[in-house]
């Protein structure tokens, strides 16, 4: 899996070099996911095809929470995750200020959890690395020369793999586990939206 993640961002940025040697058009913005995830995308081309390059739901949490009639008994549960992608992205004119979209995206995401207790016998901590690919349907909007805002859904398809350990007090693994998981289809949560910058 590593060897592929690092082939692929090896791709992506050989095809950046490829396409800012013959740039027409540069797009820099936020995109909103679900309206609680949210990224960076950047687009690189001409007026009627773009590569597209995402860093999408970087984020993650700590939460604790003790035991009031226990103060030795602390729970503590840590979150982390990121997903990069990158993909290729066409465009066909509708109407003055609004063009079609369509196009496809190369998905990577990862998340790892874990979860600990001070008076726990065991610990545990899950990674998952999700791979995935998005087809591309949408509508872009021209606000003015400069401003561009998209709306975008993305079917596809996705493999994952979660690893999980389980741990003893001794810090000895006393469990270990692997899910693989095919999925696809459509759902609210693949609707992105997009505002952007054109240079």
């Amino acid at each position: 899996m590593r060897k592929l993640i690092l082939t692929g961002l090896a791709i992506a940025f050989g095809l950046l070099a490829m396409a800012q040697e013959k740039t027409k058009q540069r797009e820099v913005g936020l995109s909103f996911s679900n309206l609680d995830q949210f990224g960076i995308i950047y687009k690189v081309g001409d007026e009627k095809a773009l590569w597209r390059f995402n860093a999408v739901s970087l984020g993650g949490s700590e939460n604790k929470s003790e035991n009031l009639l226990d103060s030795e008994s602390e729970d503590t549960r840590n979150s982390f995750g990121f997903g990069l992608g990158f993909g290729r992205e066409f465009r066909k004119v509708i109407a003055t200020s609004l063009e079609f979209r369509y196009g496809l995206d190369l998905r990577y995401n990862y998340s790892k959890y874990e979860n600990q207790n001070d008076n726990s016998v065991y610990n545990s901590d899950s990674k998952t690395n999700r791979l995935g690919l998005d087809f591309v349907v949408g509508l872009t909007y021209d606000i003015s020369d400069k401003l561009v805002f998209g709306a975008e859904l993305s079917p596809g398809v996705g493999y994952s793999i979660s690893k999980q350990t389980t741990k003893n007090s001794d810090g000895d693994i006393s469990a270990k586990s692997e899910t693989k998981n095919f999925s696809y289809g459509l759902s609210n949560s693949s609707a992105q939206l997009t505002l952007a910058y054109r240079f």
